[in-house]
């Protein structure tokens, strides 16, 4: 690493007219045994704002809140009950006329049997109660959204190469701050078990590591591996199979709800899930839920749908057993109550986050001035590059030299030449931001960091830029190994 990368160098500029100079560390952080007591983690993990959780009156409150909304909706059992394949003549009839609705739409599609095939649409008229004018503009919208994304390369990339979502672009930066685990065992009928540790997300940290386009990519790949997969259980098991998915609170603080860009994001991947790959859930857990859960779920709510809404059932820490109805013991991790030995993503220690924060260098903004970092490359590179900040914003451009390589699954063949140099990202007043590039060639990579418009306050900027050879390039973007092997220990 040292030696692909010839040079790092900082250089200011100031309205006050001051020079500063940034000289980034090295980037090899050992790790370390931490033997300090373990009543403190809680606290560091999400981001020193660990929030209170709800009382237990708080508790049966919200979920008798959540029991009424299921008893008073006419079909409100349905929604855990799955339809038995094939479907009734009845059934087969309403997806017929879906058809004919779509016919346009379905003469472009590519026919994969998950995509256009009578179960797929079965899970269009469920999701919106059997209108079939409402399912049919839906599930049409669904394949002219495909063509638009190119969402069939995504498809046939995971089945042409036998992807698991280890595999999945962006995977290892993205699972540094945000603890999953795709596919963790199954429930009791066969449902996929999801697992997702949101109280351990930190938002600015996590934002720092990708970019907007990069998690939608991401999510679209597994909303595509998800898809293959549950057609082809609805297949072995003869019903429409659906995930379960469990959600952790635990370390939920205000935090998580400060980020305007966070939000924007979690939005967005909210509306592909709800808007092109209906009924693919069948019970969501929530655990662990502070009291200000309340608060979030009235952003939340709005943009989930009706029957989404009837399938979440929260849960007290004290309730663990009662998912043993639903997932058997050997599904569950250790630390809910169940069998399955805890294992990594779902276990972050303290070293480990400590090793994380280790891994950004820190840079002084001065008050109505900007700064700039520039990395040398030597050959064509793949480069990664984020940054946060604890408090404030500021504005942040990207930009390099280097002749820039296609995109990965572009038509294009060859690389864009460019002359000059080239602006690969603009954030306006961010406090956290990340994305990465490639390159044909060799040049400068310049990070500038701009508080002009700020003449009271210095930021204080956290941030990474790294770069690998081209051919090199998945190292990045593969858990625990890359320029982040100090990241997590083994």
């Amino acid at each position: 690493m040292a030696s692909f990368l010839r040079g790092v160098r900082g250089r200011s500029s100031s309205s006050e007219g001051k020079k500063g100079k940034c000289e980034p560390k090295a980037l090899q952080i050992p790790l370390q045994e931490d033997k300090s007591d373990d009543d403190s983690l809680d606290e560091e993990l999400s981001g020193a704002e660990t929030a209170e959780l709800m009382s237990d009156e708080d508790l049966a409150s919200l979920v008798g809140c959540q029991q009424r909304s299921r008893s008073d909706t006419a079909d409100g059992k349905s929604g855990l009950s799955s339809i038995a394949y094939p479907f009734s003549a009845e059934q087969l009839a309403a997806v017929e006329q879906v058809r004919k609705l779509c016919a346009k739409e379905l003469a472009d599609a590519a026919p994969y049997e998950e995509v256009v095939s009578d179960r797929r649409i079965m899970r269009f008229l469920r999701g919106h109660k059997f209108d079939v004018k409402v399912a049919a503009t839906m599930f049409g919208n669904m394949l002219s959204w495909r063509k638009e994304m190119n969402v069939d390369r995504i498809r046939e990339h995971i089945v042409r190469d036998n992807l698991s979502p280890e595999q999945f672009p962006h995977y290892g930066r993205i699972m540094r701050y945000y603890p999953s685990f795709a596919h963790h065992g199954t429930a009791h009928d066969g449902s996929p078990l999801h697992i997702e540790m949101v109280g351990k997300v930190t938002p600015r940290k996590m934002l720092s590591c990708f970019s907007s386009e990069e998690w939608k990519n991401f999510h679209i790949y597994c909303c595509e591996y998800n898809a293959l997969h549950l057609d082809k259980l609805s297949v072995e098991k003869g019903k429409l199979m659906r995930m379960v998915l469990l959600y952790d609170l635990a370390g939920c603080g205000p935090q998580h709800l400060r980020s305007k860009h966070g939000w924007d994001m979690i939005r967005s991947t909210l509306k592909i899930t709800q808007d092109n790959y209906p009924e693919s859930m069948r019970e969501c857990w929530l655990i662990n839920v502070p009291k200000l859960f309340t608060m979030a779920w009235q952003l939340l709510k709005p943009c989930l749908a009706e029957r989404t809404v009837r399938k979440i059932q929260i849960l007290g820490s004290k309730d663990y057993h009662k998912m043993l109805n639903q997932i058997p013991a050997t599904s569950l991790p250790e630390a809910y109550g169940g069998s399955r030995p805890n294992q990594w993503p779902l276990v972050f220690d303290k070293k480990e986050f400590k090793a994380l924060d280790e891994e950004h260098r820190v840079l002084e903004v001065g008050k109505g001035s900007a700064s700039t970092i520039d990395v040398q490359l030597d050959a064509a590179s793949f480069v990664v590059w984020g940054y946060y900040l604890k408090s404030g914003d500021i504005n942040v451009s990207v930009s390099t030299t280097a002749t820039l390589a296609a995109a990965e699954g572009s038509d294009e063949q060859e690389t864009k030449e460019d002359e000059g140099e080239v602006q690969i990202s603009s954030t306006n007043r961010l406090d956290s931001a990340g994305g990465s590039f490639s390159t044909a060639s060799g040049g400068t990579v310049s990070l500038t960091f701009d508080n002009s418009f700020s003449w009271m306050t210095k930021k204080t900027v956290n941030f990474y830029v790294c770069a690998v050879p081209l051919a090199e390039k998945h190292s990045l973007d593969s858990p625990r190994k890359g320029r982040f092997q100090g990241f997590f220990s083994e």
